[in-house]
């Protein structure tokens, strides 16, 4: 959802007002996120607060999104850049505000890549076509560990070692946040 508000800040910025409603609705998203967060509400608390609350002005945002597309997305400005940014992302955008403890930005793995940024000429040629996609998996793993405070080399070990043999009915227990409850309840 991060990106989407930039590409609506930047449409603002080129003095198209349409974005201003946009931007309004997604930064009272982020206020709700940042008083979740602070408040430290629980994975329940915080899919109640956003079904509640968070989804009335999602749909608001696709709504208002989709209503400005049927009339002005032909035209090359930043506003319908923006909007068509908005839809072409709609179902991920949506589907992490029905999951909690997923955040609605991905600002904590860009963070974390940021070191890496450095050498991205590097990464231009890392072999396989797929290596990229699989490399942002892996950031991604890593810091939902870090997230549910736990030492992702322990947690790739464990899971790489049971991932085979382990019940497809059971793999949310091989996510971090499912290993770290139970291996916090185990006492390791």
């Amino acid at each position: 959802m991060v990106h989407a508000r930039r590409y609506f800040l930047r449409a603002l910025e080129a003095g198209e007002q349409a974005a201003a409603s946009f931007l309004d609705r997604i930064d009272r998203l982020f206020y709700l996120e940042r008083v979740a967060r602070r408040l430290k509400v629980s994975p329940q608390t915080l899919t109640r607060l956003r079904n509640r609350h968070a989804l009335k002005l999602v749909d608001q945002i696709f709504k208002s999104a989709k209503d400005y597309a049927a009339d002005q997305l032909l035209i090359k400005t930043p506003m319908p850049t923006a909007v068509k940014y908005l839809l072409g992302l709609e179902e991920p955008l949506r589907e992490c505000f029905r999951h909690a403890p997923s955040r609605i930005d991905n600002n904590l793995v860009e963070n974390s890549i940021r070191p890496l940024k450095l050498g991205a000429r590097n990464w231009l040629f890392i072999g396989h076509p797929d290596a990229g996609d699989r490399a942002a998996l892996m950031f991604t793993l890593v810091e939902n560990c870090k997230l549910a405070k736990i030492n992702p080399e322990t947690y790739l070990a464990d899971v790489l070692a049971r991932i085979d043999d382990y019940p497809a009915s059971r793999i949310i227990e091989l996510t971090p946040q499912g290993w770290a409850k139970i291996h916090h309840h185990a006492g390791k």
